[in-house]
């Protein structure tokens, strides 16, 4: 399936998202979250002023993040740092996706951004697979 390289048809309409709840002893300094793809979904690029960890839990996902293309399967993880330009999309037409979504912050901003912080400037097609 090809997935848009720019910002055009994404949506965070088409995402559900489902906060966790964390248990701690302590005050709680992470949110976690359940992010639901329908197929062929994705959403803006955006950012956040926190590191966000996802990691895909059904499904495939292509993830643009500073001008880099990421295509995780299952159970594969990807980093990424506070204030860095990212956007993910379901890498199926038929399949839902589902990324477990790990924040060091309780309280998460996001800035949706242009589109061009995140995807690369090289020949649509280059992916580079996850560590």
């Amino acid at each position: 399936m090809s997935v848009p390289q720019s910002n055009d048809g994404r949506s965070f309409s088409d995402l559900t998202f489902q906060v966790l709840p964390v248990k701690s002893p302590g005050d709680v300094t992470v949110l976690a979250g359940r992010a639901m793809f329908p197929p062929g979904a994705g959403i803006p690029c955006h950012c956040h002023s926190c590191d966000e960890t996802v990691t895909v839990i059904h499904g495939s996902a292509v993830c643009h993040v500073a001008g880099n293309t990421y295509r995780l399967g299952l159970y594969e993880t990807l980093h990424v740092p506070a204030r860095t330009p990212h956007c993910s999309a379901n890498a199926s037409a038929s399949e839902e996706m589902v990324m477990l979504c790990l924040y060091n912050s309780a309280k998460v901003d996001r800035e949706v951004l242009d589109g061009k912080e995140c995807f690369p400037q090289s020949t649509p097609g280059e992916a580079t697979e996850a560590p």
